[in-house]
């Protein structure tokens, strides 16, 4: 039941990412910040993905974790491949999802 607490989280993490970034945040070519997260002082690799909205333009948001150290960064990127950092932390956790149960159950 961790799942829908989880996901409440992330939107509002969102939410208060997509307000931060339009301010101005680090940003830079998708290719330099994959290699800056992928290289070897972070390690992380893409977990998660969903299509959002930055300054009222479609943006692909991604969520990049290293579950061996627990560090995660959340990213917006636009159609011009233009990708801002948005949020990041540390204790990752990794969550098994399983599908709801829908009719009954005997």
């Amino acid at each position: 039941m961790r799942l829908p607490l989880i996901l409440a989280a992330l939107c509002g993490l969102f939410l208060y990412a997509t307000q931060a970034s339009a301010q101005g945040g680090t940003c830079a070519d998708r290719a330099t910040v994959a290699a800056l997260l992928q290289g070897e002082r972070y390690r992380e690799n893409v977990v998660g993905r969903a299509l959002g909205m930055r300054q009222d333009t479609q943006v692909l948001v991604e969520f990049w974790a290293n579950p061996e150290t627990g560090t995660w960064t959340m990213t917006s990127t636009d159609a011009q491949g233009m990708t801002c950092l948005m949020a990041d932390g540390s204790n990752y956790e990794a969550e098994a999802y399983a599908a709801p149960v829908t009719g009954d159950p005997a």
